[in-house]
């Protein structure tokens, strides 16, 4: 996952979900987002394990290691509804912004 992404149709989720959600162009860490587990729900952008003794708030992870790491020998996987997302690329002290939808 990325650092930023984007939920622009809301059409598409009221249309399939049934939801009431508004267009985002910026969603970041920490915000409330739409996810997939059993049912759509909202979840914030976050994690920790749970024998964490202090949040770590995790917002990624790579998939190739998340059967080995112990971060995620607990975890629960739910899809993140998006359309779009970028990130920040760096070249020559300037900060370029990168799009992909």
């Amino acid at each position: 996952m990325c650092g930023r992404y984007t939920l622009k149709n809301s059409k598409a989720v009221k249309d399939k979900h049934l939801l009431n959600i508004d267009a985002s162009y910026n969603i970041a860490p920490s915000h409330s987002v739409l996810t997939l587990t059993t049912e759509p729900s909202l979840m914030r952008w976050s994690y920790n394990p749970t024998w964490a003794k202090t949040p770590m708030n995790l917002i990624n992870a790579r998939s190739e290691t998340l059967s080995i790491k112990p971060s995620f020998k607990m975890a629960k996987r739910c899809l993140i509804v998006a359309d779009g997302w970028f990130e920040w690329l760096r070249t020559d002290k300037k900060n370029n912004l990168i799009s992909f939808t």
